[in-house]
């Protein structure tokens, strides 16, 4: 069943009947327009990802003992956001991740560390087993806009702090969200 539906803001919600347990899951896609994707944008969704995992990495420790799971995944166009577990305290968490995407809290040198170690992942993906390689590339070749591993990091080691931190700031304003 549609919750909501706004110009940029789809929410769906299906009751769980068969087994009556006191779960939910929170499944949030926050995606920008195809036309304002580049190589150098969907570089950045990844950093994001990785700023916001971090920043948010001693609240999922302590959410993970007391039954709620968390996980954030970059893509091209933006990222998921999932939450799943205990239905009484998600709300909590989800209200603790939406204080991390309006305001990623990182410095310049976590900033540096980060991109570089994302660099890293991509320019050594290459050099990984051919089955390996050859399912890193799959999306690239399946969605589009995508962009390979080398794409993205030649597009990321041009980006600076400045540019990161306007663009994290703007991230939500940018992103529609479909939510499940």
């Amino acid at each position: 069943e549609l919750l909501v539906s706004k110009e940029r803001t789809r929410i769906w919600y299906l009751q769980d009947k068969l087994f009556n347990r006191p779960q939910s899951a929170i499944n949030l896609r926050l995606i920008v327009p195809p036309e304002n994707i580049t190589a150098e944008r969907s570089a950045m969704n990844y950093l994001f990802a990785s700023v916001i995992r971090d920043q948010l990495n001693d609240l999922t420790y302590f959410a993970s003992l007391s039954g709620l799971e968390f996980s954030i995944t970059p893509h091209s166009r933006g990222i998921d956001l999932r939450l799943f577990g205990f239905s009484n305290r998600q709300s909590l968490l989800l209200n603790y991740v939406i204080d991390a995407l309006k305001k990623p809290d990182f410095s310049e040198s976590e900033f540096s560390r980060m991109k570089s170690e994302l660099i890293r992942n991509w320019v050594n993906e290459e050099r990984n087993m051919p089955y390996q390689v050859m399912i890193s590339r799959l999306p690239s070749l399946l969605t589009h806009p995508e962009w390979s591993s080398s794409q993205m990091s030649r597009a990321l080691e041009l980006v600076t702090y400045a540019q990161f931190v306007q663009f994290s700031r703007q991230f939500l304003w940018d992103a529609e969200i479909d939510g499940l």
